[in-house]
């Protein structure tokens, strides 16, 4: 489209803006969003070591892969799994194939991670949070939900990744203690509330609820059921008919 000699540049440049934007971000204080999945700790790190603030320490330019000579081996890596991690399959959790603390190695290979329950367990206990939203794969119902509904995969561009000519594109709604999938397939229904039981305000004072409560940030609702979970349960990864 631009040519030779302007496309490469606007590709530099575009690169450059990715290499600027951030990371992570979290939600309520309950929901981590990123584009691949859960990092693993900095190597020889403590033990209970806050993997979020780990990555508040990364360099705000991070070129990951290639690095910028400024960026920290470990740190690089960090970002790198944050970008390129994966929710390991069942068979691979079934199998054995994932270690001690819920990581393994990627299909997708080139030293790449996946992350199991065990790994999802321990991060969203570690840094209480309730779910992880994610990208970087593609569903033909632009929404995918695995490890027992608590990791969202959302993409938008399904029909750009060989999802087959009926894919659509999904979103979801975090909408104060509510959690919506919307997407037109009938896969979802479009009315799949998951009510959130934890809006994160337990660390906050009152005079500050009371403010959150007053414009509708922090509204009384009933707390979500076992049906309701099943739900979502019921939809995990199931294939696409074509």
């Amino acid at each position: 489209r631009f040519g030779e000699d302007m496309g490469e540049l606007v590709w530099e440049e575009l690169n450059q803006v990715f290499d600027r934007l951030p990371l992570s971000a979290v939600i309520d204080r309950d929901i981590f969003c990123i584009h691949g999945g859960i990092p693993r700790p900095i190597p020889d790190s403590p033990p209970n070591a806050n993997r979020i603030e780990m990555l508040q320490r990364i360099s705000p330019v991070s070129g990951i892969n290639p690095p910028y000579e400024h960026e920290d081996e470990p740190y690089r890596q960090m970002a790198s799994e944050c970008i390129w991690s994966d929710p390991a399959g069942e068979d691979q959790e079934e199998s054995g194939e994932l270690g001690a603390d819920g990581f393994g190695e990627s299909p997708r290979g080139g030293g790449t991670v996946c992350f199991g329950n065990k790994a999802l367990d321990d991060f969203l206990a570690q840094h209480q949070l309730s779910y992880v939203i994610r990208a970087h794969e593609a569903h033909a119902y632009g929404v995918s939900l695995s490890k027992r509904a608590r990791c969202f995969t959302v993409f938008s561009t399904s029909k750009d990744h060989n999802q087959g000519s009926k894919a659509i594109c999904g979103c979801i709604l975090v909408d104060f203690d509510q959690m919506e999938v919307i997407t037109r397939s009938p896969h979802y229904r479009n009315h799949y509330v998951h009510r959130r039981d934890s809006m994160s305000v337990t660390d906050l004072p009152e005079r500050e609820i009371a403010q959150r409560e007053k414009v509708g940030l922090v509204i009384e609702g009933e707390p979500s059921s076992d049906e309701e979970y099943e739900e979502y349960e019921e939809y995990e990864d199931e294939p696409m008919e074509t």
